[in-house]
């Protein structure tokens, strides 16, 4: 026999659907659940609701912005709030704003970090709201350096595959494919 829904996870699924209270849409639940399908956890749903009353629709207006960028302009408080709809996994956040719009925003994961930072780094330390910042403006910085951006067009001529991706993906590419 099923059993009625919590009135926590109905209020929850009614924040989803319903757009016209400028709560998180539908869709922005279903790009955060893509991003756990993807990594080896997953997304847990308590607390959401009350996270997007409490930020009063800045969450909904902060991921359409994201997804229409065409450069970052994040804040690590803007970090945070995205955590917050992510269990509060900063890897997370940078995956969701990743599968927003790919161009601009760089995947930040253990991987990454480790040629980013050093080889050992731990979860604890690259993990944080300030190491994505970082890294995200680090990556912009080096997008406007003519060396790289000519290396990044050799890459681009040398493997047809990555001709329509950004200089901002490439250059994520190659960090998360190099070798340690």
């Amino acid at each position: 026999m099923a059993t009625e829904a919590p009135a926590r996870v109905k209020g929850c699924m009614a924040h989803a659907i319903d757009e016209s209270r400028g709560c998180v849409g539908l869709s922005e639940f279903r790009a955060a659940a893509q991003v756990y399908g993807w990594m080896p956890t997953i997304l847990k749903s308590a607390g959401i609701a009350d996270a997007i009353d409490r930020e009063d629709g800045r969450l909904v207006r902060f991921l359409n912005a994201a997804r229409l960028a065409k450069k970052p302009g994040l804040s690590v408080e803007d970090i945070e709030l995205i955590s917050v709809f992510t269990n509060n996994s900063t890897v997370g956040a940078s995956k969701l704003l990743h599968f927003l719009n790919p161009r601009v925003f760089p995947i930040w994961d253990s991987r990454v970090a480790k040629r980013y930072l050093w080889p050992k780094v731990v979860r604890n330390t690259f993990d944080q709201r300030c190491r994505y910042f970082e890294y995200l403006n680090t990556l912009w910085e080096w997008s406007s350096n003519r060396l790289l951006i000519a290396a990044c067009a050799e890459l681009k001529r040398e493997c047809p595959g990555t001709a329509s991706l950004s200089t901002i993906r490439i250059m994520e590419l190659v960090l998360f494919h190099a070798k340690s």
